[in-house]
């Protein structure tokens, strides 16, 4: 098989310039100022190769210090996804050694449904960013992108993005409980205000014994309509504590929507409310108890 390496094309220049060391040096070829410039000039193709070669040489300390120090885990693969090597972060974030990684798939170090969807998407040639996760046996996620080779191999580079998501989950779950902290702060508010009317009436009633039936009648109106509102706002918090599937049907918006503001109770009295329907049989499809919430 033909080696195509930069180092196998300076062997073999360095193997040509011997060949015309020997050949300048026969003296029956090349005589006098001939023969000194065939000399320079091999000499100096020499210090060409020479100074290629170092610069190889760094280039490739470089990209060695590179790849074994990134933080990010690096996978060469060939065209059958399977590792041909890896740096240092890749054997820890897969837990296990280069040699232990090399000759394996690349399928096998994910879980069953990741390591195929990754192994489709690199047989469809496909380089850049990877738009989601794959996970690891041990439910780890990692985000990935994938870079190819003139060689025909694939570099794809994996970084671990457990912690982020934890994260963000955290910050889910704290938003979450500041949302039910207010909800808390204003139901109360909600239920200390009709629970304050009844408690006022109560104590108007029980101070003031020989209250006119007319008056009583009054007073006794006004606690009901403040239970009532009560009892709506705790049959508020049980449909949405225990959700129920929907009942939808075909129902007029009229009568949904008088029934609404019938529910303001005394709180509308000073308000007055006109609807405007169009057309007047309007009708919708809901769950008339959801909508009547």
């Amino acid at each position: 098989m033909k080696d195509d390496t930069v180092e196998a094309k300076l062997a073999a220049a360095l193997l040509t310039i011997e060949a015309l060391k020997d050949r300048v040096e026969a003296p029956q070829l090349v005589l006098g100022a001939d023969r000194f410039a065939m000399f320079r000039a091999v000499a100096n193709l020499q210090d060409t190769v020479d100074a290629r070669v170092g610069a190889l040489g760094d280039t490739e300390a470089h990209y060695q210090a590179l790849y074994h120090q990134s933080p990010d885990a690096i996978l060469t693969v060939d065209g059958d996804c399977g590792i041909l090597g890896c740096n240092r972060m890749a054997e820890e974030i897969f837990g296990a050694s280069m040699a232990e990684l090399k000759g394996t798939s690349l399928a096998h170090q994910l879980d069953s449904a990741s390591g195929a969807a990754l192994t489709g998407l690199l047989w469809t040639d496909f380089s850049g960013v990877g738009d989601s996760d794959v996970r690891l046996v041990d439910g780890r996620l990692l985000s990935f992108s994938v870079a190819r080779m003139t060689d025909g191999n694939t570099l794809v580079v994996f970084r671990d993005t457990t912690q982020g998501h934890q994260l963000e989950q955290e910050l889910v779950r704290a938003r979450r409980t500041a949302s039910i902290g207010r909800m808390a702060a204003g139901l109360a508010h909600e239920l200390n205000n009709p629970l304050a009317v009844l408690q006022g009436r109560l104590e108007l009633l029980a101070t003031h014994p020989d209250v006119a039936p007319d008056k009583l009648a009054r007073q006794l109106e006004v606690m009901q309509d403040h239970a009532r509102r009560i009892a709506g706002i705790v049959k508020n918090l049980q449909v949405f504590a225990m959700p129920q599937a929907l009942q939808r049907a075909d129902i007029e918006v009229r009568p949904m929507l008088e029934q609404g503001v019938a529910s303001g109770g005394r709180r509308l009295v000073r308000v007055g409310v006109e609807l405007d329907i169009e057309p007047p049989d309007l009708r919708a499809h809901v769950d008339a108890g959801l909508v009547a919430q």
